[in-house]
């Protein structure tokens, strides 16, 4: 049975045995899971730490709680139900942080001060997981109002000039990404130049696949060489499905991960409809991979060349602060993944036709604008329609 029918039978699982019985087998998968988390967070930040009892408790108005009299973590069933997995990892670490306080500290202090502060550093905690409320929806919505004026600017800028993208004039078209390219550059300096303060954040994505696919792997180094982001391939629980499957983490500024998570959604449901119409014109048995593979090289070498072409004289000199803008995301990634180990991907191709009609199609590629305005606030991008 379908958990998601147990979690809405809650009162009938009171009173049907087989209801009851699927509950606890939950209950315990996921009680079970946290356990490997907590001992999966303990080995990332290296913190020699005790293992407490970990319990899922309901009907309370927390959404975790440490107990250092009886070294109890509990956290509240409503999140694990109701938030990505994700979301309850940050939660479960801010739970950590209080433990390390207590045992690894041996502070009396059990509020939010100083050293808890110290302790959310020490295991790389969400900003948003930080205070005692935490802005759980902060996090599921990545909430565009925390852009500042300038930002918001920025994005709308990129909005106009992705809507020339669309145009049938390829000159237009080609002139529209260089600008985009141009202005991310011209950005980064300004903000570095005034010394302007930068936060940084992260968004997870998971299709629920348990085998990360090439063309994954050729979209996130798309977004790595020319959209200011990180990524990092991981792991990521579904409480649902009650199993693991792999997902990707962006890690960048708040603005570059808007215009980060909007290029990869589009780019991921723009290459089947891409494949379908190359299958119906090609006039010959076809490999998909192949062809997709072609796809994101001929894309990765179209912004490659413009990416060169926006490189003007004047922001040359700005390399040096751009250089240190990189090392303040470096120094992020490392925090929150400090045991990540670097892989280089080589993808195999099957049919070579398929590649060149890819590569041909992928250096024509247009990005459609998604950026969507509603009541004053910058919404989350989703991919334009075409």
């Amino acid at each position: 049975m379908d958990s998601k029918d147990i979690n809405s039978g809650k009162e009938q699982a009171f009173h049907d045995p087989l209801f009851a019985k699927l509950r606890r087998f939950q209950m315990r998968n996921w009680t079970e899971q946290l356990y490997r988390e907590y001992e999966n967070i303990c080995f990332q930040y290296r913190a020699d730490l005790k293992k407490p009892s970990i319990a899922i408790v309901e009907g309370c108005r927390y959404w975790g709680r440490w107990e250092p009299i009886i070294r109890r973590l509990s956290l509240n069933r409503d999140l694990i139900v109701n938030y990505p997995w994700d979301t309850v990892v940050e939660v479960l670490k801010h739970e950590m942080a209080h433990q390390w306080v207590h045992e690894a500290l041996d502070s009396p202090h059990s509020g939010h001060g100083p050293e808890f502060h110290q302790a959310c550093d020490r295991f790389a905690v969400a900003s948003w997981a930080r205070s005692a409320t935490g802005d759980i929806q902060q996090a599921i919505s990545r909430n565009p109002e925390k852009l500042s004026p300038e930002d918001a600017a920025v994005l709308k800028r990129v909005e106009k000039l992705l809507a020339l993208g669309r145009s049938d004039n390829e000159h237009e078209a080609c002139l529209a990404m260089k600008e985009v390219q141009r202005l991310n550059q011209r950005y980064q300096w300004e903000r570095l130049k005034n010394r302007a303060e930068t936060s940084y954040d992260y968004i997870t994505i998971c299709h629920k696949l348990k085998v990360v696919p090439q063309h994954q792997t050729l979209i996130a180094s798309i977004l790595s060489s020319f959209f200011s982001v990180d990524i990092v391939f991981n792991s990521l629980y579904d409480a649902k499905d009650q199993i693991s499957y792999k997902s990707l983490e962006l890690m960048g500024s708040t603005k570059h991960l808007q215009i980060a998570d909007y290029v990869y959604h589009y780019l991921w449901h723009q290459l089947p409809l891409l494949w379908q119409a190359h299958k119906a014109n090609a006039g010959r048995k076809s490999n998909r991979k192949s062809f997709y593979i072609g796809l994101l090289t001929g894309f990765h070498e179209q912004l490659e060349e413009q990416s060169k072409a926006a490189t003007s004289k004047d922001l040359s000199e700005a390399q040096a602060l751009i250089t240190r803008n990189r090392q303040e995301l470096d120094q992020f990634v490392a925090d929150r993944h400090p045991r990540v180990h670097r892989r280089s991907y080589q993808c195999q191709l099957r049919d070579n036709d398929a590649f060149q009609d890819g590569k041909k199609q992928g250096r024509l590629m247009k990005l459609r604008p998604g950026i969507r305005q509603h009541e004053g606030a910058l919404k989350r991008l989703k991919p334009g329609h075409t």
